[in-house]
């Protein structure tokens, strides 16, 4: 289940899926890559996205083949800088997300590639997907 919230002064968009919020998910599964590099503190150093970027952004729309954005950058917040992205497949009555990267630590990385395989798919019901994004931009 994916749900939402606003967060902080900033008004960003808090993600939670099945109660973890995703960076939580993110940091423990990046730990051991970090760990290996030598800097355990850049595991999960990501922030939500904001308010503004979220309700315009292409979580909401139908079906990307790119890398999405879904976490930005811990220190600058800009999502070119240090973004988690991901693909979304929007199926008949399923939203998937799926194939997660981080491009700064892609295959032409100095530091070393690292992998996501075994980080998600996280499958969503479709109309309880829309809802949440339908709630959380009427909230504006």
């Amino acid at each position: 289940m994916l749900s939402t919230g606003l967060a902080g002064p900033c008004c960003c968009l808090r993600i939670r899926i099945n109660e973890h919020l995703l960076i939580d998910l993110v940091r423990e599964f990046e730990r051991p890559m970090a760990i290996r590099e030598g800097s355990p503190s850049i595991a999960g150093a990501y922030t939500w996205l904001a308010y503004d970027e979220a309700t315009h952004h292409p979580l909401q729309h139908v079906h990307h083949n790119d890398g999405i954005p879904v976490l930005t950058c811990g220190d600058c917040g800009f999502s070119g800088c240090w973004p988690l992205e991901c693909r979304i497949e929007v199926r008949e009555d399923r939203v998937v997300w799926c194939d997660f990267a981080n491009p700064q630590r892609g295959p032409n990385s100095a530091a070393g590639e690292w992998s996501y395989v075994g980080f998600g798919p996280f499958e969503f019901e479709r109309q309880a997907y829309e809802h949440a994004l339908q709630a959380l931009i009427a909230g504006s």
